[in-house]
């Protein structure tokens, strides 16, 4: 009898710690997005992936990794031409500041502040991009809701 309780004790305690496990693993945020997106000339897009905040944050990480814009070898873009990029809620409102990229960039510190009443705790944010160039393109972005 004693031997049953025992066995009945821990599996109700290995049971408890699963639920808390799966509670946990179920909250935690995803962090860095990697996206591949398709932008048509003169448009913009968004990410069907979504980042959250995993608190209450001023700041969001955005890094252009690579770009090709149709009819022309990777990477290229003219002088004073720009791939511009920004969080978004989910029903779309701007939420960031702008990232400005004229190439590619390294992986690093690439923060920027999010609008005032945004990054809440646990808030979803996409990534949109756009590009002042009239030329349809596909990028390539590290991002997330959280800095780097």
């Amino acid at each position: 009898m004693k031997t049953k309780k025992s066995v009945l004790a821990l599996f109700l305690a290995l049971s408890m710690l699963c639920c808390i496990s799966v509670v946990v693993s179920a909250s935690d945020p995803p962090y860095t997005r990697y996206s591949t997106i398709s932008v048509s000339a003169g448009g913009s897009s968004f990410t069907t992936q979504l980042s959250y905040t995993s608190t209450t944050r001023s700041q969001c990480y955005m890094r252009l990794r690579s770009f090709q814009f149709s009819n022309h070898s990777e990477n290229y873009l003219p002088d004073g031409k720009y791939i511009y990029s920004r969080l978004y809620t989910q029903t779309h409102n701007m939420a960031s500041n702008y990232a400005t990229f004229s190439g590619p960039t390294a992986q690093g510190h690439y923060n920027y502040s999010y609008l005032s009443g945004y990054g809440g705790s646990g808030q979803p944010y996409c990534l949109k991009t756009n590009s002042d160039w009239n030329v349809a393109y596909e990028a390539k972005f590290d991002w997330s809701s959280n800095p780097y």
